[in-house]
Order: C-alpha cells, then structure tokens, then sequence
C-alpha cells in the first residue's frame, strides 16, 4: 500500500491597483481565474488541487514592516525588524537602505 502524505503549496501574487479600485472585488476576481483549473499533472499522474485559504493584505511601508528595495524596486521586508511579512521577499537595511536579499552585499545573513 502506497503511504501518502499531503503537502500545502502557498503562491503569493502582487497586484497594483489604483486607490479607488476595490480591492476585494479585485481578490474575488482574481481567485475565480485561478481556480478554474483545479488539476496539475505531476510525474505523469493527475492531481487534484484543493483550494484551502485566501487571504490578502495591502501592503502599507508606513506602518508595516515593508517597502521596495532601493536598488531594484522589487517588494521586500527587513527581517533584523520586528514583524516582518514573511510572504515577502528576504531583506534588511544596510546603511540606512532597504535591500532586498538578492541585493544585499554577498557577505550580509540575509543575502541570496
């Protein structure tokens, strides 16, 4: 007898919408056209894909721990901060600047 086990796959998206837009008409939207196809072919059997949670969060470098790493733009959070949003990307300041892991000097903890 085969012995299984069940794994939980977590995908983060980030979307940029305009201030007036509704954000959960848009998170509503956005999981009806990713749920539409509910199988993955995987080692050449068919999976079955069961959706568990959705969550969103707006992203507020005002008082989150969060912002766009000032080398690359791409989002990141200082993870030597208190709170960090670990859907984010790795990073830290280094030198009063927020960068991400890839951008952070190759000798830094955080760095990728």
């Amino acid at each position: 007898m085969d012995s299984k086990k069940t794994v939980l796959i977590s995908i983060s998206y980030l979307v940029d919408i305009e201030e007036n837009e509704n954000q959960h008409i848009l998170v509503e939207s956005a999981m009806n056209h990713l749920s539409n196809d509910n199988n993955l072919e995987f080692d050449n059997k068919k999976k079955l894909l069961k959706w568990i949670e959705t969550s969103s969060k707006e992203l507020r470098p005002t008082d989150m721990n969060c912002g766009k790493c000032e080398n690359c733009g791409g989002w990141t959070t200082d993870r030597e901060k208190e709170a960090p949003i670990l859907q984010l990307c790795n990073g830290a300041s280094l030198a009063g600047r927020l960068l991400c892991d890839e951008c952070l000097p190759d000798d830094h903890p955080w760095a990728f």
